[in-house]
């Protein structure tokens, strides 16, 4: 791979400027050479390709439900070989560029992702953290740095007291003697009320205490009719509804029809506050950890039930799944 330094864009396709910043970085190239160290492409005209042809996915000359075939074809390797490349794919450059470029990255994120778990691909990746720990020796240096300045804060402190203090005291002509001639006793007349109120100007500070907005609580039952409850739902509240993703799907549907036929809310605030959602982030959660440690969705849900994390069981994951589609399509 010594010819990968111009692997994306060495074509002389016409690239706008957005696309060529994100792909022109040493970050994406190693990402690149990252995914292609992980299914073996030995070859560098393979990495060639296979970099050309994520460059054509930005360019919208690849559609996503044909990629993981043009990847098959292009570098001669096997459906599992393909299908497991389209889900690194997927999931290092579509997923984090949905907003701009792929809207429907997610749902052939996951699509591809099932397909290749259900032929037995491992994606148990080889990480190699080595490079990263003589990064983190030269973090003690700053120290030494830091006590001269810490030094200097005590010393202008006292010089600028005494400084006060002398000028109050030759301006207002006070000697220490005088103190007790302080003049309270005279100025036993309260003060008109215009005097009195600025100082009740300060009284409002802890006004913003009670008008901070209380955080929203999450629904008790899968009962919907605000964004807000979709936002913040458990999913644990999926717990009492039938163990069939059919019909927790069908369940699912028919909530977020409520939600907009009893608040107004537009599918766009609908969709919004589905990605913002509880259910939506556990099952993109579980997504990456099944495919990181290459285990099944029922072995991700123990694993992280165990820890304590969000989880779904397989028929709500599933279920979410196929909300996901009709939403995010």
């Amino acid at each position: 791979m010594g010819e990968d330094s111009k692997i994306l864009l060495a074509d002389n396709l016409e690239i706008p400027e957005k696309v060529r910043v994100i792909l022109s970085t040493d970050e994406t190239r190693d990402k690149v050479i990252a995914i292609a160290d992980e299914v073996k492409l030995e070859k560098a005209t393979d990495v060639a390709k296979f970099s050309r042809s994520i460059l054509l996915l930005f360019l919208k000359r690849i559609s996503l439900d044909n990629y993981p075939y043009v990847l098959q074809n292009e570098l001669g390797v096997d459906e599992k070989t393909a299908l497991k490349m389209a889900t690194y794919v997927g999931k290092v450059f579509l997923v984090p560029h949905q907003e701009d470029y792929f809207p429907e990255a997610e749902e052939y994120f996951q699509k591809w992702l099932a397909q290749a778990k259900s032929m037995g691909v491992d994606f148990t990746r080889r990480q190699q953290p080595a490079k990263e720990q003589p990064e983190a020796k030269p973090a003690p240096e700053p120290e030494p740095k830091s006590e001269p300045q810490a030094e200097l804060v005590p010393e202008s402190e006292p010089k600028s007291e005494p400084a006060k203090v002398q000028s109050a005291a030759t301006a207002a002509g006070v000697v220490a003697a005088a103190k007790p001639q302080v003049s309270p006793p005279k100025d036993t007349t309260p003060p008109p009320v215009s005097d009195i109120k600025p100082a009740e100007r300060k009284g409002p500070a802890p006004v913003p205490r009670s008008a901070a907005p209380e955080p929203a609580k999450s629904p008790a039952t899968l009962q919907l009719t605000t964004t807000a409850d979709l936002e913040n739902i458990s999913p644990r509240v999926l717990d009492v509804e039938p163990p069939d993703a059919g019909k927790l799907t069908d369940r699912l549907k028919e909530e977020i029809q409520d939600i907009a036929n009893k608040s107004g809310a537009s599918r766009s605030d609908i969709v919004a506050a589905w990605k913002k959602s509880q259910l939506y982030h556990a099952y993109i959660d579980m997504g990456n950890d099944s495919m990181q440690q290459g285990k099944s969705i029922t072995e991700t849900a123990a694993f992280r039930k165990a820890a304590g994390k969000p989880y779904l069981s397989e028929p709500q994951f599933n279920a979410i799944s196929e909300v996901s589609r009709l939403l995010l399509s």
